[in-house]
């Protein structure tokens, strides 16, 4: 959040507004995964986040986010529409799964949905759901799938597997300089030395999820291979991380040790966004050629390597995990949540379905994961909670029903104001059960209140004091400025440039025209024009 603003204001010369004075929407579903690297203590609503004094940018964007007092809750379910009694139990099970207060009615519903080998239509072995991507939890569990998944794809379809490999080369670090007085920074130069055999063939046998950006060392495809890209290549042309799809066919070559390797991949797009049109392309067909990266590789014995990994980024979509299938609707929609982590992965991974009769739950689930109710760990529950008080203060906003003596810029004053006008019992109209709270319970702010919008300077880097030379020293023979001068003048240069360019904010920004697949590097474009 912090970043975000930061780069904003930089970018629109108003370093003293947050996101230079633009107006913000943020869009999102807390009951979906936090993030995966760090979770809920990194999130928005954690109540560790301001607690440190050092952690300067987690504390600006914490009261950045309590900025925030004008929210609307969408509450209508587009996703599945179903009218069926299936549906609408469906709908209230996740609805309740939300708050992680799922009933016995929920539970037994849920147990509906189980595959059962003996039944034809909730099998796997249906051809409805036979190729279908199965959500999962795990990395490695995804790659022994997708591994399964071809082999048996390929058996099915009368085809043999081609193991295209990657070209790789050991990136090897010099030693770091030493402390020196040159007030620039060196970095350390890297080199590319060829990879021992025995090393180079363990790392073609590893499994995608060995690295730490998941680059296959082996892809094995044939036509008609269900696969996902891995990386955004072109948002205009729908190839981006996540869409899915199938091989078309390829290009190949030799590579540095003689392997195979690929040159071009041709994947037909599935639903894709728009329509994309290649010249001498079927429709929906995209070229996806290799991309080097550098990733950390761990072998067998525990060592981590740097190496610079050429390939393409695509793996087979016979599996994926909940984090990777945000954001998706599915039909058919095969999950298994035996391993899920809570209540929001195995809400993100059920909720990825259109229809109750096209979901399917692999073996069984942890009862308690979706059952008695919301902790207020981390700050979560205190969340939700005051969402829905800001949501009905924006209702009685819109409908000029707000009484004027609730008034505030941030969340905590607003909230106190609206429970002192209506009472500490009075609940916001629509609340779920599971948030209701009593009139003893107070909402604490964990927002610092010493903390104010700024732009964070880079700490400098202290040099050691250079050594002071003896002996007689003779100024060159030339006109000087005094420094005295030399200072004023520079301050006066200095104060001219900054009444130049503070004018106040504006409000007519030129941008670029919208689209339904306008460029993900449209943001990036408009921050650079507004900067130089």
């Amino acid at each position: 959040m912090y970043k975000i603003s930061a780069k904003m204001a930089t970018a629109l010369n108003q370093p003293l507004l947050p996101f230079g004075g633009m107006n913000m929407i943020f869009a999102g579903d807390f009951a979906q995964l936090p993030l995966a690297m760090g979770g809920e203590s990194v999130s928005l609503y954690s109540h560790i986040i301001g607690s440190n004094s050092s952690d300067q940018q987690a504390s600006i964007g914490k009261y950045l986010w309590h900025q925030v007092n004008t929210v609307v809750l969408l509450r209508k379910n587009c996703r599945q529409t179903g009218k069926s009694d299936k549906d609408k139990k469906f709908r209230q099970a996740l609805e309740n799964m939300r708050y992680k207060n799922c009933t016995t009615e929920d539970i037994s519903f849920l147990r509906s949905l189980i595959s059962d080998p003996s039944n034809e239509s909730r099998s796997i072995d249906n051809p409805h759901f036979r190729n279908t991507s199965i959500i999962l939890t795990y990395n490695k569990h995804k790659d022994v799938a997708n591994e399964l998944g071809s082999k048996r794809f390929a058996a099915e379809t009368g085809q043999v597997l081609t193991h295209f490999l990657s070209d790789d080369e050991e990136v090897i670090f010099d030693e770091p300089p030493s402390q020196t007085h040159d007030r620039k920074r060196k970095r350390r130069k890297a080199t590319k030395h060829q990879i021992d055999e025995h090393v180079q063939q363990l790392l073609w046998k590893q499994l995608p999820s060995s690295n730490n950006i998941q680059i296959p060392g082996t892809l094995s495809l044939c036509k008609g291979l269900p696969v996902m890209i891995r990386f955004n290549g072109a948002t205009e042309l729908c190839i981006t991380k996540g869409q899915e799809g199938t091989v078309h066919g390829w290009q190949a070559r030799k590579g540095k040790c003689g392997q195979l390797v690929l040159d071009v991949l041709y994947v037909k797009l599935e639903k894709p966004p728009t329509n994309v049109q290649f010249k001498d392309l079927p429709l929906n067909v995209v070229p996806i050629t290799p991309n080097t990266r550098h990733i950390n590789c761990k072998l067998p014995d525990d060592r981590i390597i740097q190496i610079s990994r050429t390939q393409v980024e695509v793996l087979p979509n016979f599996a994926m995990t909940d984090f990777a299938s945000q954001g998706k609707t599915r039909d058919p929609n095969v999950a298994d949540i035996y391993n899920s982590r809570d209540f929001r992965a195995i809400y993100t991974a059920l909720s990825r379905s259109s229809t109750a009769s096209g979901t399917m739950i692999l073996q069984g689930f942890n009862v308690s994961h979706i059952t008695g109710g919301i902790s207020n760990k981390g700050g979560y529950h205190q969340e939700l909670r005051e969402l829905e008080i800001l949501n009905d203060i924006t209702k009685l906003c819109v409908d000029q029903k707000l009484p004027p003596s609730i008034i505030g810029d941030l969340r905590g004053p607003l909230i106190q104001q609206y429970r002192s006008h209506f009472g500490n019992k009075h609940r916001p109209e629509g609340l779920h059960e599971s948030l209701v709270w009593d009139a003893s319970e107070k909402f604490e702010s964990t927002l610092d209140k010493d903390i104010s919008w700024m732009i964070l300077e880079k700490e400098k880097t202290k040099y050691p004091a250079k050594k002071k030379q003896s002996g007689t020293f003779v100024p060159i023979d030339m006109n000087i400025l005094d420094r005295n001068e030399m200072k004023e003048e520079s301050i006066s240069i200095l104060s001219k440039d900054i009444i130049k360019t503070h004018q106040g904010p504006s409000h007519d920004y030129p941008t670029l025209k919208w689209s339904e697949n306008s460029c993900a590097y449209d943001s990036a474009i408009m921050l650079l024009y507004h900067l130089f």
